[in-house]
């Protein structure tokens, strides 16, 4: 028993350190709380050859990607972000959330945090001048 234990710790400790390198960061780092359906928000992978990872294994706080671009030694996956933000359960304006980015690559899996502040979301003026609102 102790020896399956000592193993699985070395293999997440390798894991932990093939990846010494590789930063996530979920992009904007404030999201308002309003979901249009056409809002998306992003996890940049850096520092690993995007050619290593499973693409098919990103998620973000478990939701699979819209879609994936790799370029300039880079992977960014696109997400809904209404998806996402259903995944936070209740939230408020001013509040800093942490979002978990996990994928697996030819390194093994890897975990990452990010925080993302919520944001009160702009109101739409619909003011057919252009100006501002009188």
């Amino acid at each position: 028993m102790k020896k399956h234990v000592l193993t699985v710790f070395l293999l997440l400790l390798l894991a932990a350190v093939c990846h010494a390198d590789t930063t996530v960061r979920v992009l904007p780092h404030r999201w308002s709380m309003n979901t249009h359906s056409k809002g998306r928000v992003k996890a940049e992978i850096l520092g690993i050859d995007p050619s290593s990872i499973d693409a098919s294994t990103i998620l973000m706080n478990g939701v699979a990607p819209i879609r994936t671009h790799s370029a300039n030694k880079r992977l960014v996956a696109f997400f809904y972000k209404k998806d996402v933000l259903a995944t936070l359960g209740t939230v408020q304006s001013g509040q800093t959330v942490s979002i978990t980015v996990t994928f697996g690559s030819t390194n093994g899996p890897a975990t990452f945090t990010d925080d993302v502040h919520i944001v009160k979301g702009k109101k739409s003026s619909k003011n057919p001048t252009g100006g501002k609102p009188l």
